[in-house]
C-alpha cells in the first residue's frame, strides 16, 4: 500500500524508538530506554497494539483492545549494547528455543504468551509485581490506556504530513483508506507508552497457545462493519472537493470558539463529517483516536474543521448535521 513508506521512513530512524506518555515527546536513544523500562517480576514486557486506519483526509484511526503479549524468558539484567535487537522480546522461537507455545513459560514459571485483556488485568490486580516508579500517578489499567492513547495521537501528528503526500492515491472523497497496523510497543518505569516498530501487514491471529483465548475473531467482524459492506451494491459517486472556507477562517472559529453555520457547508465537507459519525454507530469495540480532544497537534483543513464540529456536539439527525 502507498502507507507503507511512511510507516518504513519513520522506522529506519535506526536504533531509535519514540517515547509520548506522562512527560516527554522525542526521540530518544533506545540503550537508555530498556535499561529503564518496565518490568512484570523482573521480566521484560512487550505488547502489540491494534491501530486501523479508515480515512487519510480527514485522519480517522482506531485501537482496539485485541492483542497480544509476549515476556522475555529470563529476568532482564543489562542492556545488550552490541545488538539492540537482542533487547526485544519478538523472536519467541528463537528465545524458548521452541516453535510449541506450550512451552513457552518464562524462567520464574509463568506463561510468556498472554492476551493484551489478560496484560491490563495484570495492571489492576497484580501493580506491585511490576517496578512502577511514578510520584504522581499509580499504575492502573486506566492509566496505561491513557498513555497509549498519548502514543497514538502523537505518531500520527508526528506523521500526519507524510500521510497527506500520499493521499492523492486515493480517489475517492472523503479520502478513504483501510489498513490494520500491528504497533509494537513497551512501557516505561513511569508508565511512558513506547514503540519500537509499526508492522504493515499485521498479523491478526499469532501462533499462540489456545489455552489463553486469545480471540480475535471479533476484529474481523468488526472490521467489515467499518468498512461499510452493507454500502457495496450502491452506486458510487464522486463528489468534487469544494470548501466551505479557508484554513485561516477555521483557524479563527476554532480561536473564538464560535460555531459554524452548517448549512453552508459544502457536500464534500458535510460526507467527511458523516463519515466520522457513522463510523462510530457501528465501530463495535473499536476505540476511535479522539483528534477532537488534540486539535492543536494536527494540521490541515479538513481535520480543523471536522474534528472541530465534533467536539461542538455535531450529530445526524434524519441525515442531517445538527448541533446537540
Amino acid at each position: 500500500s502507498f502507507l507503507e513508506s511512511p510507516w518504513r521512513s519513520f522506522w529506519s530512524i535506526c536504533q531509535v524508538v519514540v517515547m509520548w506518555g506522562v512527560d516527554s515527546s522525542q526521540y530518544i536513544q533506545t540503550r537508555g530506554l530498556y535499561q529503564d523500562s518496565l518490568l512484570f517480576k523482573g521480566h521484560r514486557v512487550e505488547n502489540r497494539l491494534f491501530m486501523l486506519i479508515t480515512s487519510l483526509d480527514p485522519l480517522i484511526a482506531y485501537t482496539h483492545p485485541s492483542g497480544f503479549v509476549r515476556f522475555s524468558k529470563n529476568k532482564f539484567t543489562k542492556v545488550n549494547t552490541k545488538h539492540q535487537y537482542l533487547n526485544m522480546v519478538t523472536d519467541m522461537d528463537l528465545q524458548y528455543k521452541s516453535k510449541n507455545p506450550d512451552k513457552w513459560i518464562t524462567s520464574s514459571g509463568f506463561k510468556a504468551n498472554i492476551s493484551s485483556r489478560s496484560l491490563m488485568l495484570l495492571f489492576e490486580k497484580q501493580p506491585l509485581s511490576f517496578n512502577f516508579q511514578n510520584d504522581e500517578y499509580n499504575l492502573s489499567k486506566a492509566f496505561i490506556q491513557n498513555q497509549n492513547k498519548l502514543l497514538i495521537v502523537n505518531l500520527l501528528s508526528s506523521l500526519q504530513e507524510k500521510l497527506r503526500t500520499n493521499i492523492q492515491a486515493v480517489q475517492t472523497f472523503p479520502r478513504r483508506f483501510f489498513k490494520l497496523y500491528g504497533i509494537d510497543q513497551f512501557w516505561m518505569k513511569n508508565g511512558s507508552s513506547m514503540m519500537y516498530e509499526i508492522n504493515g501487514n499485521s498479523e491478526i491471529q499469532p501462533n499462540v497457545n489456545k489455552n489463553n483465548k486469545l480471540n480475535f475473531a471479533t476484529i474481523y467482524s468488526e472490521m467489515l462493519n467499518l468498512i461499510g459492506v452493507r454500502w457495496f451494491k450502491q452506486s458510487i459517486r464522486t463528489i468534487k472537493p469544494e470548501y466551505s472556507m479557508t484554513e485561516n477562517e477555521i483557524d479563527s472559529i476554532i480561536s473564538k470558539q464560535t460555531k459554524p453555520d452548517l448549512s453552508k457547508l459544502t457536500e464534500f465537507e458535510y460526507r467527511c463529517v458523516m463519515q466520522i459519525l457513522d463510523e462510530d454507530s457501528r465501530r463495535g469495540q473499536f476505540v476511535r483516536v479522539r483528534l477532537e480532544d488534540h486539535l492543536e497537534k494536527f494540521s490541515g483543513y479538513l481535520n480543523k474543521l471536522t474534528y472541530y464540529l465534533v467536539k461542538q456536539g455535531v450529530t445526524a439527525q434524519n441525515g442531517d448535521l445538527v448541533y446537540k
